[in-house]
């Protein structure tokens, strides 16, 4: 009989206190089941800024590249609205209308894929070449969209030597169309010469996709 009570005790425990955690064990990825729609700007007949050789759109690209590769490592599905040098505007399109069409399939792909966010991938440009820093924009009526912007910018910004620049709103087209909070990611000015050599160097690019990556990564997880 109290062999059985014993037993009994035992399965009594073993129902009342739950399983934990084995010490050791892999969390789940970060990123696990979201899906992220990454836009590297630009692309075919649009080449971006130019500074010489030097395309906007191929920097764009390959600095996509490297943010997906780390995307996916946390675990998140990553779609490129471009993986290659092409754009998304049909055949036949030319000049400004050819650019909506274009903005109008990146931002329709959030809506196919049901994406969490969306982040386009841009380098900026301007008259004054002492500009230089990395800034992110959002439409100004996304509470959702400032918020992941500021989540990137505020790592942006720990890149040794990078200018405290801020996040940005805006109503760019791109941001007023994609249904699902978005930014743009303007990586540095290609107008400012040392940046420049900054932004086409596999470092730099390495520690700009590294820092893109840990915003996202705090906006799914605040705190």
């Amino acid at each position: 009989m109290s062999n059985i009570l014993v037993i009994l005790s035992i399965l009594l425990c073993g129902l009342t206190f739950p399983l934990t955690t084995p010490a050791g064990a892999n969390p789940p990825p970060a990123l696990k089941n979201k899906v992220i729609i990454l836009d590297p700007g630009h692309g075919g007949f649009d080449p971006g800024a130019v500074s010489g050789d030097i395309r906007e759109k191929d920097l764009n690209l390959a600095l996509s590249r490297k943010i997906a590769d780390r995307l996916k490592k946390e675990g998140a599905t990553v779609y490129l609205t471009r993986d290659r040098d092409y754009n998304l505007a049909p055949v036949g399109l030319h000049g400004r209308a050819a650019h909506q069409a274009d903005l109008s399939q990146r931002a329709a792909l959030a809506r196919e894929k049901s994406a969490d966010i969306f982040v386009s991938i841009h380098m900026n440009s301007i008259s004054l070449r002492y500009c230089r820093g990395a800034e992110v924009y959002h439409h100004y009526q996304s509470r959702e969209g400032a918020r992941l912007a500021s989540c990137i910018q505020s790592e942006l910004i720990q890149i040794p030597g990078m200018r405290q620049r801020t996040v940005k709103p805006g109503d760019y087209a791109l941001l007023r169309l994609t249904a699902v909070p978005a930014v743009i990611v303007e990586a540095g000015f290609m107008t400012n010469p040392e940046e420049l050599k900054q932004l086409t160097a596999d470092r730099y690019q390495q520690a700009l996709a590294e820092s893109i990556v840990r915003g996202i990564k705090n906006y799914f997880h605040p705190g």
